[in-house]
């Protein structure tokens, strides 16, 4: 797990815990045809977090690099 503080903190979320990805979530956001990689990555998030695609759409662009980032750091 990882935890990214929000530079630009949203009314009540200042704190995102990332959990690691595993083959399931991978596979279940793989199977969805025709989104954009985009919306499957906010969909990653969404399961992975814990808190809704519509919240996170909210973030402030740094914040979601950062959770990005941290998504990446489970890959490599």
């Amino acid at each position: 797990m990882k935890k990214i503080k929000l530079k630009y903190p949203l009314e009540n979320l200042t704190e995102i815990t990332l959990r690691r990805p595993k083959v399931k979530d991978l596979l279940e956001v793989d199977q969805l045809q025709g989104l954009p990689e985009a919306e499957k990555e906010l969909l990653m998030f969404e399961k992975l977090t814990g808190i809704s695609k519509e919240i996170l759409k909210e973030l402030d662009i740094y914040d979601y690099s950062q959770l990005q980032k941290a998504y990446q750091s489970f890959l490599s």
